[in-house]
């Protein structure tokens, strides 16, 4: 159910997995990476004001093989919030900008398990999609972020299911950073429908969906996702019950 992969890298340098979306940068070459996803109960978090963020992820190699891990995340911000420092109209000089992307003020972490211990990695460097940090020893690690409300990048997947009478449109809101094989083997008795669209949540409201399609009955009336589901796939936001053939 949890997907895993191996790298072999012939050069040092920055390489991207297309799958999970992790780039690892590689200081010493030829070498080799395994990883794979594993559960959140194999790092417990004993912290009232820190929640998983994505996935955790299991990677093993030499020690001295990997500089700097980036792992994506789905933190949505508008463009300003990007920009280091702005300029006030009538003024030519540049004042800083609030930016949650700063290091000091910044809403994501990375865990990381290391025997019995979890420390918590600040990131060196956050960009729109990616936070990275420097390593040294490989164990498991995953994305975290403060206990507090934001907006979000989401993945709208769907897959079509066949109950015992009638068949279902299942819909899932996920956050962008979530890994698809795997979702996509925890709905192995399912269709994948390959209309993938984007959208942006707001983290604490509730959202609702509509179908025109007679006698198609949608449950729940409302669903609330959140980023809590990159890490525990928790099942279906919304599913569409339909009486015609598809």
């Amino acid at each position: 159910m949890f997907y895993s992969s191996r790298f072999s890298f012939e050069k040092e340098g920055r390489h991207q997995c297309e799958i999970t979306n992790l780039i690892f940068n590689v200081a010493l070459a030829p070498a080799e990476v395994e990883y794979h996803t594993e559960q959140w109960e194999k790092c417990p978090l004993h912290s009232s004001f820190l929640l998983p963020a994505g996935p955790l992820f299991d990677i093993k190699c030499l020690n001295g093989v990997l500089k700097h891990l980036s792992f994506p995340h789905s933190e949505y911000s508008p463009e300003l919030a990007y920009n280091p420092s702005t300029t006030n109209p009538g003024s030519t000089e540049t004042q800083p900008m609030p930016n949650p992307f700063r290091r000091e003020e910044l809403e994501l972490m990375v865990a990381h398990k290391k025997n019995d211990n979890i420390e918590v990695i600040k990131p060196i460097k956050v960009t729109k999609t990616h936070i990275k940090i420097k390593v040294k020893e490989m164990s498991l690690f995953g994305l975290l972020r403060r206990k507090k409300k934001s907006k979000f990048r989401a993945l709208v997947l769907l897959f079509l299911s066949k109950l015992v009478t009638r068949k279902a449109l299942d819909v899932h809101l996920l956050p962008s950073n979530v890994v698809l094989d795997e979702v996509k083997k925890k709905q192995e008795n399912e269709t994948f429908l390959r209309m993938p669209a984007e959208c942006v949540i707001m983290e604490g409201e509730t959202y609702n969906i509509s179908c025109d399609l007679e006698e198609a009955r949608v449950q729940p009336k409302v669903s609330s996702p959140s980023h809590f589901k990159a890490a525990v796939h928790q099942g279906y936001d919304f599913r569409v019950r339909l009486t015609m053939t598809l």
